[in-house]
């Protein structure tokens, strides 16, 4: 492949004894890694230097910032593993480069790269293994890319038992390399052993790796870990929070009923600040509704909603909400019930957040798949509730009464019809009304109930149609006209008489947005020729009802809702 830079493989060495290893790599662009035959010049000249990384290669790598130094820092990890050169020079650069990068995602890859030098000369490995022995702390630092290029089983598990730098990076290469079920076993009762007498902060890293060494095997004996999860789950720091969302989040699988347990309880106690674990317990709870543990992730996500006092919302659990309402209509229901059935306040206000009936014509779930309580108290209660919080849902609130009418509990359905009735066909007259209509043709069963109800809200809006209408108070058509067009003439006066006296008036220019449904243009076909081009513009719209009891009877429809939200099951 050709070059893409301007310079030659001949002309590398020259350039960079002139500009220095750094002011060279620097200067060239991103395309620079693509040509191999640049790549390894620049690496055979840096391999000739006295020093790899002088003060004037810190100081240009000081002035990088931004995009640019990511582009250097790309080519630099194509020439790390080519480098001839000691541990410790490498080291130097590899580590300026990380601390250079930050918090970026991308400033690890240096990491890789000085594996990968590893890789390329196990001998380069040994040299690093040996300075860690010998108390280098830098060669302690990136040991476990030494031991991670060797696949040493046997020296990691030695390491343990060394410094704590030592141990660190011996239980991180156990955990990245590969390893048979006699070594899985091994490692995980030293690992374990040593996270049960580590403080809780190292002990979270390393229960971190052992829960990585155990993915290893399927054979594993899972009741070893519970310990460790005791342990840590008893203290209140973030950092064990923090664990317990990750753990669920990356190892849920292999996890047995207890470990899954014990972590839904801890993240429950999440603090609402600490937004990256909430984004890891959203990612954890999301998989659970995915491979289908729906109440194990329903109660988690009460539990953690309702201890927030509603700090944690549909925002911040959006994919967990996401996959709710755009997947499995039945999940969403059972956790509709599981939701309401509880009452408590804020998690069912989190959920009037998550359900929209916007431009539907059918509740948010079928009828079907709303399972029920068993007694008659418990589906009244859960009904009254669902019309309580779900009030701006109307048919989502009403297929919770129509499930009773229709496989409930005979004690129940009549409190249901008047629930149709009151409130909810008294407020809503669209699209709750087509829907109850349509359902009733197809359903014998609960017929005749939900026709007595349309029958009787029908009936209510009749009279109220008929008592509004006196003709001897509406005023006519021309005095409506003439009162219109005073208004258009007052608001044109007012618009340009405030935009002569806007500060702003000498500063912008005035646009007008113009409304139509197309857009016409005209486009050079040749040298003097136009042609007009028509854009049709497509239609936005949004549909969507006010309840007429905030206008008939705002307090009374206040009150009853209220009461809905915050009444108790009734003891049988």
């Amino acid at each position: 492949m050709s070059s893409l830079v301007p310079f030659k493989p001949d002309q590398v060495e020259s350039e960079i004894h002139a500009n220095g290893f750094l002011g060279f790599v620097s200067k060239l662009t991103l395309s620079a890694y693509k040509d191999e035959k640049v790549i390894e010049a620049i690496a055979v000249a840096a391999s000739k230097r006295n020093r790899l990384v002088n003060d004037d290669d810190h100081s240009v790598l000081s002035r990088l910032e931004g995009s640019k130094f990511f582009e250097v820092q790309s080519i630099l990890c194509e020439v790390i593993p080519l480098l001839e050169t000691e541990p410790t020079e490498l080291i130097e650069l590899v580590q300026a480069l990380v601390d250079h990068g930050g918090a970026d995602l991308a400033a690890n890859q240096p990491n890789v790269a000085f594996r990968q030098w590893c890789e390329a000369d196990l001998g380069r490995a040994d040299d690093v293994l040996q300075l860690a022995k010998d108390g280098n702390e830098q060669a302690q630092s990136y040991l476990v890319f030494a031991l991670q290029a060797k696949g040493d089983f046997e020296e990691a598990i030695e390491c343990i038992a060394r410094t704590e730098e030592e141990r660190t990076a011996g239980v991180l290469a156990l955990s990245r390399m590969q390893l048979d079920e006699v070594q899985v076993s091994i490692s995980l009762k030293k690992v374990i052993a040593l996270a049960l007498v580590e403080d809780i902060k190292t002990s979270c890293g390393i229960t971190r790796a052992a829960y990585d060494i155990a993915t290893k095997s399927h054979n594993v004996e899972r009741d070893e870990l519970l310990p460790l999860l005791d342990k840590l789950f008893a203290s209140e720091d973030p950092v064990v929070v923090h664990l317990a969302a990750s753990l669920l989040n990356w190892h849920q699988r292999a996890m047995n009923g207890a470990e899954t347990n014990k972590c839904l309880e801890k993240i429950a106690t999440v603090d609402a600040k600490n937004k990256g674990t909430i984004d890891e317990i959203d990612m954890a709870l999301t998989k659970l509704i995915e491979s289908g543990e729906v109440r194990a992730a329903s109660f988690a996500a009460h539990a953690i909603v309702k201890r927030s006092k509603g700090a944690i919302d549909v925002d911040s659990l959006d994919s967990f909400f996401h996959k709710l309402t755009n997947g499995s209509s039945a999940q969403l229901a059972q956790l509709t019930l599981d939701w309401l059935s509880l009452g408590s306040f804020f998690p069912c206000a989190v959920l009037n957040g998550a359900i929209s009936e916007i431009n539907q014509t059918e509740p948010a779930f079928p009828v079907s798949e709303i399972p029920l309580p068993k007694t008659a108290n418990e589906q009244i209660f859960l009904c009254r509730k669902a019309i309580g919080y779900l009030f701006t849902h109307p048919m989502t609130a009403a297929a919770f009464s129509v499930a009773v009418l229709m496989r409930g509990h005979d004690d129940a359905k009549q409190h249901m019809a008047e629930l149709l009735f009151d409130p909810l066909l008294l407020s809503y007259s669209g699209a709750l009304k087509d829907w109850l209509e349509a359902f009733a043709k197809d359903h014998e069963i609960s017929r005749p109930s939900i026709e007595e109800a349309l029958r009787r809200a029908q009936v209510v809006w009749d009279d109220c149609q008929g008592a509004r209408e006196v003709v001897e108070l509406e005023p006519s058509e021309n005095a409506r006209a003439l009162v219109y067009f005073q208004k258009m003439e007052e608001y044109e006066r007012t618009r340009d008489e405030s935009g002569r006296r806007s500060i702003f008036a000498d500063l912008f220019t005035t646009q007008h947005l113009l409304y139509g449904d197309r857009s016409a243009f005209n486009i050079m076909t040749s040298a003097d020729s136009l042609e007009q081009k028509i854009m049709p513009f497509s239609e936005i719209s949004i549909s969507s009802e006010l309840p007429k009891g905030i206008f008939v009877d705002p307090i009374g429809l206040d009150m009853m809702l209220d009461q809905f939200r915050h009444e108790r099951m009734i003891s049988q």
